[in-house]
């Protein structure tokens, strides 16, 4: 992680520190995605909520029986979350049960941020 202005997220996990609105954007790299994944999408799980966000059809740009090598997807919400509420990214592969993810604190293909604004 880059920052972490008062110690609230741990191991892929964000604690609200306080009640309010906050506001998260991600963006998450994905490599070597099967062919046999129908779709791929991503996700925030809060407390309270999920948001799912890019949605995407594979076969409609993966040709059968091929690796699709990058695909990044992304999303952004604002949620009222409790203090003590956690929220976390997930990115979700149909029909296989694992996908690999690009990224390390030097090249940020992964990322993700939250912070409350009001």
């Amino acid at each position: 992680e880059k920052y972490d202005v008062g110690s609230n997220h741990s191991s892929g996990i964000f604690t609200a520190p306080t009640s309010g609105y906050y506001s998260f954007e991600w963006v998450v790299r994905m490599i070597n995605i099967p062919y046999n994944a129908a779709y791929v999408w991503s996700k925030i799980l809060t407390s309270d909520d999920i948001v799912t966000s890019d949605l995407i059809r594979t076969d409609d740009i993966i040709d059968d029986f091929a690796t699709w090598n990058y695909y990044q997807v992304k999303g952004a919400t604002t949620l009222h979350m409790d203090d003590g509420d956690t929220a976390q990214i997930q990115v979700v592969a149909s029909g296989v049960s694992t996908v690999d993810i690009d990224g390390s604190s030097s090249t940020m293909n992964t990322w993700w941020t939250g912070k409350l604004i009001g």
